[in-house]
């Protein structure tokens, strides 16, 4: 990650890939244009970071840790 981050057009390819994901998720969680721009960004940075934390702890299987935490956040 820390390679895509500095090469600028990796980058651009991963905020391009950050927009139309926290789009299609915000369409999901709201009607309203702006908030769904927002949740859908919180749920991405959530589930990426779900997936960070597991690979530190790895407590259960991935998909039952990130479903968890996600289910938490939606409650």
């Amino acid at each position: 990650m820390r390679e895509d981050i500095s090469n600028p057009t990796l980058r651009a390819r991963g905020a391009a890939w950050g927009h139309r994901l926290a789009e299609a998720l915000g369409r999901r969680l709201s009607e309203d244009p702006a908030e769904g721009k927002r949740l859908g960004w919180q749920m991405a940075s959530l589930w990426q970071g779900a997936h960070t934390w597991w690979a530190f702890t790895r407590e259960e299987p991935p998909d039952r840790a990130i479903k968890r935490v996600l289910k938490e956040w939606l409650r």
